[in-house]
């Protein structure tokens, strides 16, 4: 049997997506406008999505925000049996190893979604946030993510063009497929300043049955980056994939 998209579940899921992806909120106009919907129709939904604590709203402001019941089931999916406890283990023994921050990612509709994260011990570090999207065409680990797409597939993606995150963000889709094909002969890719301005980043793709379903990454302050530390964080995240890649063949953990 075919599938058909049931409408109105579609449109409860894409009000959960958009309000999910601004911490600020939305007003009922305001979601109509950016879904294209009429707010009569959109009002129910946000009722009951608000009785069921999916979403939060303030009386005040008229801003719709995303509630505590959809951090329970986000989190019920990071935490998902054992299977990531052994990836936050391994997140805590590179950030041992090198002193910087670590994260864990998947890639879902172009963006990176960091499911792990695990904090620099040192004062100055790259601020993140568990949950938190990102084009992944402008970071190390979305880079690591994206390496096995052709130049068709990666237009397909991002059918609007790539856009600029920062100064140095990659916005020619020739440049970046090249780029991304020199990072596939060991599995590492990097960015300098492409997401997070005075950032760098080492990032490591991990495979099951040699299909790329997550990343792993390192975030340097540019300020404490040479040569030396890169090649050392890139043969910290190297041994980690190995170990990763063991433990995921072994895992019914679904990464997509």
């Amino acid at each position: 049997m075919g599938y058909t998209e049931h409408r109105s579940t579609a449109r409860v899921l894409s009000i959960l997506q958009q309000v999910a992806g601004n911490h600020e909120g939305y007003t009922l106009s305001k979601l109509a406008e950016l879904l294209e919907a009429p707010k009569g129709s959109i009002f129910p939904m946000l009722q009951t999505l608000k009785e069921y604590r999916f979403l939060s709203y303030d009386e005040r402001t008229g801003l719709y925000q995303i509630g505590p019941m959809a951090f329970q089931v986000g989190m019920a999916f990071v935490n998902y049996g054992d299977n990531l406890k052994f990836i936050d283990m391994k997140l805590s023994q590179i950030v041992e190893s090198c002193l910087e921050t670590a994260h864990f990612g998947v890639l879902d509709s172009g963006n990176v979604v960091y499911l792990l994260k695990k904090d620099s011990p040192q004062a100055i570090r790259m601020i993140s946030t568990v949950g938190k999207t990102l084009p992944a065409y402008g970071t190390g680990i979305g880079k690591a993510l994206l390496m096995d797409h052709s130049l068709e597939e990666l237009k397909e993606i991002y059918p609007e063009g790539l856009k600029k995150l920062t100064y140095n963000t990659i916005v020619d889709f020739n440049v970046l497929e090249d780029e991304l094909k020199s990072f596939r002969k060991d599995d590492v890719a990097y960015e300098y300043e492409e997401s997070n301005k005075d950032v760098q980043c080492v990032a490591a793709a991990i495979r099951k049955d040699s299909k790329i379903v997550a990343a792993v990454s390192v975030a340097i302050p540019i300020f404490r980056c040479d040569e030396e530390k890169i090649k050392n964080i890139r043969n910290i995240l190297l041994e980690a994939k190995k170990e990763l890649e063991e433990y995921i063949a072994r895992s019914n953990y679904i990464f997509h």
